[in-house]
């Protein structure tokens, strides 16, 4: 009796052992496997989030900096940065003859167009905003490229900036060249003045803002490089939360960023499937305040 009692037990054991085999593994292990997946998954999610927002967080301290430094140039010198219509008298002329403080057109044109790592300079307009051409030069970049030149020699920002556009077009801007690197791989910030109207903004106005956001292949820094939920939470730390108004604003950028293209109804897109459609969406517009 004892015997076969033994010879039963050794039957489960290896009818148990043999029903492992085949079906693989057990309930238990396979729990044990999605419980270890779930747990790296979520640490890959947890790990880009920080990511995220240590980058975010850096974006906004640079912006603020910038802003401060723009502040105290203008109460230094009573212009901005890239405007100011005496630069050269400070810094010396990036061309010779300069007729200044007014160039003729050829002069600023001619000036624009000198790449310089030192401090020779161009001068502005001083019409009040860092814009794309300056004087009558409808070819002349220099403002919103001089300015970070400016703000470099005034000693209110590190860097050394060329003053110039890049080969590519007017617009082209270069991190770490012409304008200052962001944190992310081929981002940075970019001057620039935005009227109402202006293609690519909500139509209003901005005045002069900075722009931050990946190079993108028209040389502008405005490609989209955070998620909709990353600026939204910036915005709300900094400003008032809405993507079209206050100081930290975005492109318009249907079920990308925005919800709409209009500024009087547009919101961060936020609900978990138009984040996930949307993906890094968004870029930063940043305007500068009192300085329009």
């Amino acid at each position: 009796m004892q015997s076969a009692t033994l010879w039963g037990m050794q039957n489960r054991v290896f009818m148990d052992s043999h029903t492992r085999t085949n079906s693989g593994f057990t309930l238990i292990e396979m729990a044990i496997v999605l419980v270890i997946i779930g747990l790296i998954a979520g640490g890959v999610i947890m790990g880009e989030n920080l990511i995220s927002s240590a980058s975010s967080k850096q974006v906004a301290s640079k912006l603020k900096h910038y802003e401060g430094a723009v502040m105290q140039f203008r109460s230094r010198y009573g212009a901005l940065p890239g405007d100011m219509r005496n630069a050269t008298e400070y810094w010396g002329e990036a061309t010779s003859p300069y007729n200044t403080p007014i160039p003729t057109t050829a002069q600023a044109n001619a000036c624009a167009a000198v790449t310089s790592t030192s401090e020779l300079t161009c001068n502005g307009d001083n019409d009040g905003q860092i814009e794309v051409a300056s004087f009558q030069t409808s070819g002349s970049h220099a403002e919103k490229f001089h300015a970070w030149k400016h703000l470099a020699n005034a000693g209110l920002i590190t860097g050394v900036y060329t003053g110039t556009s890049m080969p590519g077009n007017v617009n082209d801007a270069e991190p770490g060249l012409n304008v200052p690197m962001g944190p992310e791989e081929n981002s940075g910030y970019a001057f620039e003045y935005v009227a109402a109207g202006d293609s690519g903004y909500f139509n209003i106005a901005h005045g002069n803002v900075i722009l931050f956001g990946l190079n993108t292949a028209t040389g502008t820094t405005i490609g989209p490089v955070f998620a909709p939920k990353t600026l939204w939470q910036m915005d709300r730390k900094l400003d008032d939360g809405n993507p079209a108004t206050g100081m930290v604003r975005t492109q318009p950028a249907t079920n990308t960023c925005t919800t709409t293209t209009s500024p009087a109804t547009a919101e961060y897109v936020r609900s978990m499937e138009e984040i996930r459609q949307a993906g890094d969406g968004c870029a930063v517009v940043y305007v500068l305040p009192n300085t329009r």
